[in-house]
This record gives structure tokens, C-alpha cells and sequence, in this order.
């Protein structure tokens, strides 16, 4: 009789391949990454990975999913101590001025990009629901700062949204293809301050 696999150990395994998978995938991109890479870089079986994986985009989605989990988590509890909702944004869109530490992000551009010609759906709605899950949690931060009396904006929140998120992709993107001096990072970071400053109306002592 084979001993009981507890749900903790699961849990370990899998942080542990996603691990090597994180490695992997910051190294040599999305699509070229095979299954093979990650049980190299594992260490584990092949039977030990795929007990846990099918595929690599099951462990790529994986790693995404547990990000926005704590990124989620993270922003609540911020928002939950801070007594200001502005300094909650603008703490966040200074931190775009910082060069990525890892090529994680360009790789998720990667795995977007590439679905365009992919036949499916599932990864199509995958993509989807993220944008949506993030636009909706950007949202409900502005609107905090609306009922907290902050914000008074000026245009559809849902549209200050998407522009913040497409500053932030671009930001992402052109920080790992020309660098952060080539496209006065600085710059751009206090030109969306700017813009977020005045049509939320935050009047700053």
C-alpha cells in the first residue's frame, strides 16, 4: 500500500516545478520552451512533472494565476491601511520606473501576441478574463477613491483605466526592447501621474 500524499506536499511539488518552469520561461520565451526544458531544469522525473502538468502553458497560466492572486491580496491590504487612495496609485505608477527585474512580463506579452493565430478559444477567453479581471480591480481602487471623497473624475473611469493599463504595457514593452533612458522612462511615468492627478481632480495639500 502506497503512502498518503498529503495536499501539502502537492502544493510543494508544484511551487517547486513552477519554479524551474518560471526560469525557464524568463530564459528562452513562451512558445519555445518545451516540456523537456522544465523537467531538466526540475530536477524531477518526467513522470514527476507531468503527474502534476500536461502541458507548458498549464504551468505558464499556473504562475500568471498565483501572481494576480498576491497581487490581488497585496493591493487590498495596502488599500485596506492607506489612508489615501492616490498615494496608493502613485506609489504604484512609480514603481513602473524601476527596470524589471525578470523577463516574466515580456514573456506574458509574448504569450498574448502569439495567440492571435492560435485556433483556441480557451486561451483567447483566458486572455480575456484576465484583462477583465485586472480592469475591474483597477476600477473598484478608483471608485474607493471616489466614495472616499478624493476622486472626482472627469472622464469614465473605465476609460482612465484602459489608458493607465496601456501606459503600463508600453512601459513593460519599450523598458526591455530600447531601455529606460532611450524612452525617458521618467518621463512618461510623470506624464501619466500628471494626467491621473488631474482628471481624478486630486487636490494635494
Amino acid at each position: 500500500m502506497s503512502p498518503k500524499v498529503t495536499e501539502e506536499y502537492k502544493e510543494e511539488r508544484k511551487k517547486e516545478i513552477l519554479k524551474a518552469a518560471f526560469e525557464v520561461f524568463c530564459k528562452k520565451g513562451f512558445e519555445p520552451t518545451t516540456m523537456k526544458d522544465i523537467v531538466d531544469a526540475s530536477g524531477l522525473s518526467r513522470g514527476g512533472v507531468y503527474q502534476y502538468y500536461s502541458s507548458t502553458e498549464e504551468m505558464f497560466r499556473d504562475i500568471i494565476d498565483r501572481n494576480d492572486k498576491v497581487g490581488r491580496e497585496e493591493l487590498s491590504k495596502v488599500v485596506g491601511a492607506s489612508d489615501s487612495v492616490w498615494k496608493v496609485i502613485k506609489d504604484s505608477v512609480n514603481g513602473y520606473r524601476e527596470v524589471p527585474t525578470t523577463n516574466f512580463a515580456i514573456v506574458q506579452f509574448e504569450f498574448a501576441v502569439i495567440s492571435w493565430r492560435s485556433d483556441s478559444e480557451d486561451r483567447f477567453d483566458y486572455i480575456l478574463n484576465r484583462l477583465k479581471f485586472w480592469r475591474k480591480n483597477l476600477v473598484d481602487l478608483i471608485n474607493e477613491g471616489v466614495k472616499r471623497g478624493e476622486f472626482h473624475p472627469v472622464q469614465k473611469v473605465e476609460a482612465i483605466v484602459d489608458f493607465m493599463t496601456n501606459v503600463f504595457d508600453g512601459l513593460i514593452l519599450h523598458h526591455h526592447l530600447a531601455g529606460a533612458s532611450e524612452i525617458d522612462v521618467d518621463g512618461q511615468v510623470d506624464a501619466l501621474l500628471f494626467y491621473l492627478k488631474n482628471v481624478l481632480q486630486v487636490k494635494e495639500d
